[in-house]
């Protein structure tokens, strides 16, 4: 299948100069101004001898002048480090990207053979059910450590709004990322719609108690803007991914959509966030309620008609079955649809939802849905 292009987003932190070396050249400016000034020729008439000497209080005036812009320097210097301590330390965000000049895209498609592929689906906010799902799919231990060798884990988005965790299931999906590519692992994130509406201003969903993690509503906006965290490390996600012959979407890809390709949409995607403004990402047609973040007709519509729409859409992007989120089961189940050719695995796992715990495993050819306490359920080939 053809790679990706990747793309690259520059994510710098905000660099302040040192306030010493701002007030130095501040000084040697003014300082060239003032000696410009005392070089200048006064006398009283042509063929008097020149006098270097000023009267007092222009010199006076001169330096306090100095004096009032150096302060005056200073003031804005102390104000924007101030703005940067509301923003980063009363809001105890997590900038893990910060160390980076320029951070790449995941690239779309995947072809490799890991021991096995794991999927999980919606978190909603919910930081210790999230670890329970996680923990019971052998993908961490105890102590929230890669445990999963070279295996890919895939997280379908909504990993936001509903519940208060935000942050620390960003923070925490990042460092396990970073953990799993020192053991020849893989984790993908995947953006939902959830994600989407947080970038384009779209807060109907967010809790008071997520807002305070943040440090209130305005430093919580800041944050999922271009240049905050974890809104730059979004901007780097896909929509969608293909590993092995699986493709992967938060809600599911429309033959209308699937035509574009894995390449073609997380590009149409891409483009419709960065250097966007929020009210320009609301009306981007891929966000729409027909595109692959919020469709969900292969979840809910008739298999008699669906199933064939799934089939020209799998193999326009060359695959043999699709996973998505998106559209809660409130049994707490994998649904399997399209005889096998289709797997939601949004059970709920947010309190806000039931708490419910489930993962989609893959090895080969074989799909099974874990379980908490219960063994691994065969789904394909059946």
């Amino acid at each position: 299948m053809e790679q990706s292009t990747k793309l690259r987003k520059s994510i710098k932190p905000t660099v302040h100069n040192n306030q010493s070396d701002s007030e130095h050249t501040f000084s040697s400016t003014t300082n060239d101004h003032i000696r410009n000034q005392d070089t200048g020729v006064m006398s009283d008439s042509p063929n008097k001898s020149v006098s270097n000497t000023r009267k007092p209080w222009i010199r006076s005036a001169l330096l306090l002048l100095a004096t009032l812009a150096v302060l005056s320097f200073s003031l804005f210097f102390l104000s924007t480090r101030l703005d940067m301590f509301n923003r980063n330390v009363l809001s105890e965000s997590f900038d893990p990207t910060s160390q980076f000049e320029n951070i790449e895209t995941e690239s779309p498609s995947v072809e490799v053979h890991p021991s096995r592929i794991i999927a999980v689906g919606d978190l909603h906010g919910d930081l210790a059910q999230a670890l329970k799902t996680l923990k019971m799919a052998r993908i961490m231990n105890d102590n929230e450590e890669w445990i999963a060798g070279s295996s890919i884990f895939v997280q379908t988005g909504d990993v936001v709004d509903r519940g208060p965790d935000t942050i620390k299931l960003y923070k925490m999906l990042y460092d396990l990322k970073v953990q799993a590519e020192e053991h020849g692992g893989q984790v993908i994130q995947l953006l939902g719609n959830h994600e989407v509406m947080n970038m384009a201003e779209d807060l109907r969903y967010v809790t008071e108690g997520d807002y305070s993690s943040f440090g209130g509503h305005e430093n919580r906006r800041k944050a999922f803007d271009k240049d905050g965290w974890p809104g730059n490390y979004l901007r780097t996600l896909n929509i969608t991914t293909w590993v092995n012959g699986t493709v992967f979407f938060h809600g599911g890809a429309h033959p209308q959509w699937a035509k574009l390709g894995i390449d073609g949409m997380n590009l149409r995607a891409h483009n419709g966030l960065i250097g966007r403004s929020a009210g320009e990402i609301q009306q981007v047609p891929i966000f729409g309620g027909s595109g692959p973040l919020w469709f969900r007709g292969y979840a809910e519509d008739q298999e008699k008609s669906i199933c064939k729409q799934l089939d020209k859409a799998l193999a326009d992007m060359n695959a043999v079955r699709m996973v998505v989120g998106h559209t809660p089961q409130l049994d707490g189940s994998v649904l399997r649809r399209c005889n096998g050719k289709l797997y939601v695995i949004d059970v709920g796992i947010s309190r806000v939802y039931g708490g419910n715990s489930a993962a989609l495993e893959i090895i080969g050819d074989h799909v099974y849905a874990l379980y908490p306490g219960k063994k691994p359920q065969l789904l394909a080939p059946t």
